[in-house]
């Protein structure tokens, strides 16, 4: 299949959507008005407080407080301000959720907004509903305005093979219609890249052909090259291109595919054209880029902290500036940063970043709080921080509020895979097997065929009961699902030792010690040479990983055990 569509154009194509919020952050604005000169809306004691709660927060760009306040007050009251300002805030902080339904209300009230409008079908958008955003710009079309058809297709890049071909089925029927529209036209060349960029490339050199001076279809034509693996023609394309006074948005472009090949020059090009354009976030994040890859590292944290002031790169500047300041041992101010990163693709990472600078600041119980805060104020992130909290919980070998906080997340989830073997480990660490064996068992229930759960089961039966045929029969399996897995070969090999079959147990546990050299696995292997009479290949085994992982509880627990009298 044919590569994607590379991103160095796609951002530019989201550059010009259909979104209303500036890329700049705006500052906060307590212009809620709850009197007009025109009415006076009549508001309940409760709906008033919860108006002047939302606003303060706002103001102090507490934006998780303040929405669902709006969002409720903006059902209640129906009042054109109020669900405006709801639509606006939750576009502006990306919840699709709140936004479709904030700005479906506003479309319900007040039919004829372009901007209500435009916030609608931007969520649809970032849902991945194009076929439903296309529907609902449709009629625009006949009203003569105009529609980025490129930014719909841009983001339907991120859809299935089937997704996509519905779209372009649906793109090709508008052709039929406008079929001098150039938006429509590159857009249906965007979704045609998918499978053939050839096609797509003449599309973009047709639409050149007859509007030399289209930037769009000069940069897809640049695209479709460098898909077509011709990176040379396209760096002409736009050479030639930016020799003809071409905008920014192509001088851009053309220097993020030169530092694929020479950084330096491209960081050149960059400073040049921040010179330009001093406010331009894209060329700031560029340059907070290269100059990280760079080694640049001043000159990266001085773009990112410029970043931090663009609501688009908010949350990566500060994650970035956390990584940097982590580099140099500052890990109050990186700790800072990761706070402040919000839901994207990077707030997970930040999350467990921050986590592994409070387990080591010893700020477990702070940390636990935090996260409490970020499931109320994150709940799609929910299931994630739970697992991140028992995770640090565990690490300090607090099990009782790890299987606490663990039970009352499964509680909200139920079924939740993650969550239940999570738990099972708890479990095992805390003696209680019955639990264990039932989470697990719950977890093959929907999904027998797993073969990580199916050795997990297979181990701790070995371990903890006497049902050795069972436990065998189910690691069997799961090597059999996923032949060769040095966690099975461990099991096996174990199980085969409890049974009392030395040699298949050295053969299968000294085949997984040889596939992963973990110290777990040198307990066990080391266990069964000491049993069929070969102490001192134990004990050299046990040296040999007693000086990768000096601390291994299960290693030293063995070497304990058995040869209490070593000096290993």
């Amino acid at each position: 299949m044919p590569a994607l569509l590379p991103l160095i154009f796609i951002s530019l194509l989201l550059m010009t959507a259909c979104a209303t919020t500036t890329d700049v952050k705006p500052e906060p604005v307590a212009d809620v008005k709850v009197v007009t000169e025109e009415r006076i809306i009549p508001l309940s004691e409760e709906a008033l407080l919860d108006l002047l709660v939302a606003e303060i927060a706002g103001q102090r760009g507490n934006f998780e407080e303040a929405l669902p306040r709006y969002q409720r007050q903006a059902v209640a009251t129906r009042d054109t301000e109020i669900v405006a300002r709801a639509a606006q805030m939750a576009s502006y902080i990306g919840t699709n959720k709140e936004a479709l339904e904030s700005s479906s209300l506003w479309l319900e009230i007040e039919p004829e907004s372009t901007e209500a409008a435009a916030l609608y079908t931007s969520a649809l958008i970032r849902e991945g509903r194009i076929l439903e955003a296309i529907d609902s710009i449709e009629s625009k079309l006949d009203e003569g305005e105009e529609v980025n058809f490129t930014a719909l297709a841009a983001n339907s890049l991120e859809l299935s093979d089937k997704e996509i071909k519905a779209v372009l089925e649906r793109f090709t029927e508008l052709m039929t219609r406008y079929p001098h529209n150039t938006s429509l036209q590159l857009g249906r060349a965007i979704l045609v890249s998918r499978f053939d960029p050839e096609e797509a490339l003449q599309t973009a050199r047709q639409v050149r052909a007859d509007d030399p001076d289209s930037e769009h279809a000069i940069g897809l034509e640049a695209n479709f090259l460098i898909q077509l693996g011709r990176k040379d023609e396209a760096l002409q394309v736009l050479q030639l291109a930016i020799d003809d006074g071409a905008g920014s948005g192509l001088q851009l472009q053309y220097a993020r595919l030169v530092s694929q090949k020479d950084m330096i020059k491209a960081r050149s090009l960059l400073m040049d054209l921040l010179e330009q354009q001093p406010g331009n976030g894209e060329v700031i994040y560029s340059l907070a880029v290269l100059n990280r890859e760079l080694g640049l590292y001043g000159d990266a944290d001085n773009f990112y902290h410029q970043l931090i002031h663009y609501a688009r790169y908010e949350s990566e500047g500060h994650y970035y500036l956390g990584l940097l300041a982590q580099r140099k041992g500052l890990l109050d101010l990186a700790a800072g940063h990761y706070e402040m990163v919000q839901a994207d693709s990077h707030f997970l990472p930040a999350m467990q970043k921050l986590a592994a600078i409070r387990v080591n600041d010893n700020q477990v119980s702070e940390f636990s709080e935090f996260l409490q805060r970020q499931r109320l104020r994150y709940p799609d992130f929910s299931i994630e921080l739970y697992l991140l909290e028992s995770s640090v919980l565990m690490s300090t070998e607090n099990y009782p509020k790890t299987h606490q906080i663990l039970s009352s997340a499964l509680q909200q989830y139920p079924d939740d895979t993650e969550l239940l073997y999570a738990r099972s480990l708890v479990s095992d660490k805390r003696g209680d097997f019955p639990l264990l064996e039932s989470d697990l068992n719950v977890i093959l229930s929907s999904d027998p065929d797993n073969a990580m759960v199916l050795n997990a089961l297979g181990y701790s039966l070995s371990n903890h009961t006497q049902r050795y045929d069972e436990a065998l029969a189910m690691i069997q399996r799961s090597l059999k699902l996923e032949p060769g897995e040095p966690a099975a070969l461990d099991s096996l090999g174990w199980v085969y030792f409890k049974m009392g079959k030395l040699p298949s147990a050295i053969l299968y546990l000294t085949e997984a010690y040889k596939r992963s050299p973990d110290p777990e696995i040198a307990a066990h292997l080391g266990e069964a040479l000491w049993a069929s009479g070969h102490p001192e290949q134990a004990k050299k085994l046990w040296q040999d990983a007693l000086t990768e992982a000096p601390e291994h509880p299960v290693l030293r627990d063995t070497i304990r055990r058995l040869a209490p009298q070593e000096s290993l």
